[in-house]
């Protein structure tokens, strides 16, 4: 059976990425990378994954060096045209997040979009150690993710939403053995159905403490969102960043 990034990333949920809202939203949040991580012009920074190339087409146009990489193919070629259109610093290649092939040496790498805890237990330390590997030392790790204690505190079995002429439906279920989030979705584009899955590894902040330290790149800031605000146990969403010595 495939794996459900195979399929999720390659239909309806690429339009909404694409949408004006989320495009404008890109600004702030790439606003928010570069101040957390202390980049200067001209920073080396790995987005993984990269998607379609909001946030690494913003970070490459405030004068970064951008790598990204991503396993969907439909991602990685719209990201490339892009990038070509854009003429900015950037480079796109199409692969695994838990096995990059990527050279080290980065200022900074990030994993934004709650794309963090797409597998297994040991596959995601995986992926976090794979990060870690690809930064420079004293390079940093940014993760961001959706925020565990508010989603359960105000646990909602189904959600709809509409973003950019998609209607998203969501039905969701806790699984308390293996701290997974299970999601069944349905996509509406005018007369177009898709349906598709997730699952997904939510973390703690203690947990994400744990993972960071047997990564080898200790917690050093905790923020609750894109609005710098410190991390709690009611912030929107919960981001980490870890230093490697």
């Amino acid at each position: 059976m495939a794996h459900w990034t195979e399929e999720f990333f390659s239909g309806a949920w690429n339009v909404i990425q694409r949408s004006p809202a989320l495009k404008r939203l890109a600004v702030e949040e790439s606003a928010f990378i570069e101040t957390a991580l202390d980049l200067r012009r001209g920073s080396r920074v790995a987005d993984i994954p990269c998607g379609d190339g909001r946030i690494l087409l913003e970070l490459a146009g405030r004068g970064h060096r951008l790598v990204g990489l991503d396993a969907c193919r439909k991602s990685v070629r719209r990201a490339r045209d892009r990038v070509r259109r854009a003429g900015v610093n950037a480079a796109v290649h199409l692969g695994d997040m838990r096995r990059t092939g990527l050279e080290s040496g980065f200022d900074a790498v990030i994993s934004w979009g709650g794309s963090f805890g797409y597998f297994t237990e040991e596959e995601n330390e995986g992926v976090l150690r794979e990060m870690t590997r690809l930064a420079k030392p004293g390079g940093l790790v940014l993760i961001e993710s959706v925020n565990r204690p508010r989603v359960l505190r105000s646990f909602l079995s189904t959600v709809e939403h509409e973003t950019g002429g998609v209607t998203a439906i969501s039905r969701n279920r806790w699984d308390r053995a293996t701290q997974r989030l299970e999601g069944r979705w349905t996509f509406r584009i005018g007369d177009l159905v898709e349906r598709a899955r997730t699952s997904m590894r939510l973390y703690t902040l203690g947990q994400m403490r744990s993972l960071l330290d047997r990564a080898g790149a200790p917690l050093e800031a905790a923020y609750g969102g894109p609005d710098g605000d410190a991390y709690g146990p009611t912030s929107r969403r919960m981001v980490v960043v870890g230093r490697k010595p």
